[in-house]
């Protein structure tokens, strides 16, 4: 609990600095996050993590991505009464980028909003509290990251956000 908490307050730390790591060693932070909540909603988060290029992350920020898009999944599952829930969390290098991608398995996205997932604002929640800001900051967090990308597509049976961050070199020690 007490990691918890570390990790939320330094997400409001202004004075917050990037440090390098891999994008999977993030993704074993969120699991650890999320892990319980998701057995006991039947969830099952598979990981496939190759990626070994370094990024210069804001570590913090980037999980809390991860868990809002993980989060984003769970809520469509008990939305739409998906029994066999399954999110899978793939990370993989291309040249002088690292990848993730995080795809699901509860419906996809509906090709009328699709494309307005990321505006500030825009939510189907509504109705359950929800502001429509979390993809948005999201996307903005991601950006912050060497001009990284963070783009969602329909896949079969789901929808898979997918986030690409330059790798850390010389010009960031500068």
């Amino acid at each position: 609990m007490g990691k918890i908490i570390s990790n939320f307050s330094d997400f409001y730390r202004p004075n917050k600095q990037q440090e390098e790591d891999t994008l999977s060693e993030s993704a074993f932070q969120a699991y650890w996050l999320l892990e319980e909540s998701l057995l006991s909603q039947n969830i099952d988060l598979h990981l496939e993590l190759g990626s070994k290029n370094r990024v210069m992350l804001f570590k913090n920020e980037f999980v809390q991505v991860l868990v809002n898009i993980i989060n984003n999944a769970r809520e469509q599952f008990e939305e739409k009464g998906i029994v066999d829930a399954q999110i899978s969390i793939k990370s993989y290098d291309m040249q002088n980028i690292a990848v993730m991608e995080i795809s699901d398995n509860a419906g996809g996205i509906d090709e009328e909003i699709v494309d307005k997932i990321f505006d500030p604002y825009f939510s189907t929640k509504f109705d359950k509290n929800g502001t429509g800001l979390g993809l948005h900051m999201s996307k903005n967090i991601i950006k912050q990251h060497k001009g990284g990308k963070l783009y969602v597509e329909n896949i079969q049976g789901g929808a898979k956000f997918n986030i690409e961050i330059g790798i850390s070199g010389e010009e960031d020690e500068k």
